[in-house]
């Protein structure tokens, strides 16, 4: 007769919360350039939230993604860069293998961390572009009135991209107040000079 025996369910992993933890859960030989990892890709995008995405570390600015990071058994990973910013810099990440997006850095060498930050702020670039271009469209209908500018460009590139209201704001009203003062100031004068019986 034979015995029926029970297998004992696989321990579940435990998945990490923060940053710190996914960091402390590595191996100990890969924490020290997790570390370092980390403090180049905010020391290029300070403006950009930490968190962990995917089982992974993400970093987004104004709601959208700038670069994601991750360890594996023989290698590093950077997630999410975009193709342009890969084609930008397709020369230097010739030695690094790479498949949709990817880019896989070697474990047993040093993590090219220049060519990290050039590409972290090439993403910064693309999203602050793509955010002030979104600005424009939204305000097409008010350069009926004021003629744009474009230093106003300039000034919007300037703000986090989390400021979607104070920035529209700013390009609403500074255009628009010097063509609207004069009628303003008419239209007072008017009404002063009626009061006080010129009219």
């Amino acid at each position: 007769m034979a015995i029926r025996t029970t297998k004992k369910p696989a321990a579940k992993v435990k998945q990490p919360k923060t940053v710190d933890d996914y960091i402390a859960a590595a191996p100990k030989e890969r924490r020290a350039a997790l570390t370092k990892l980390r403090a180049t890709i905010k020391a290029a995008a300070p403006k950009a939230i930490e968190s962990i995405s995917y089982g992974i570390v993400g970093f987004k600015q104004g709601g959208k993604r700038v670069v994601y990071f991750g360890y594996w058994k023989d290698h590093f990973a950077l997630y999410g860069t975009g193709r342009d910013v890969l084609d930008a810099y397709a020369a230097q990440l010739k030695p690094y293998v790479q498949t949709k997006g990817t880019i896989q850095l070697p474990a047993d060498k040093p993590l090219p961390y220049g060519l990290v930050t050039k590409i972290v702020k090439a993403r910064i670039v693309e999203i602050e572009k793509a955010f002030a271009d979104a600005s424009f469209e939204r305000i097409r209908p008010f350069q009926i009135w004021a003629s744009w500018s474009r230093p106003g460009r300039t000034e919007l590139l300037s703000y986090d991209c989390g400021a979607r209201t104070e920035v529209r704001r700013r390009l609403y009203w500074q255009p628009i107040f010097p063509h609207l003062f004069p009628i303003v100031f008419a239209a007072f004068a008017l009404l002063v000079a009626s009061l006080l019986g010129y009219l």
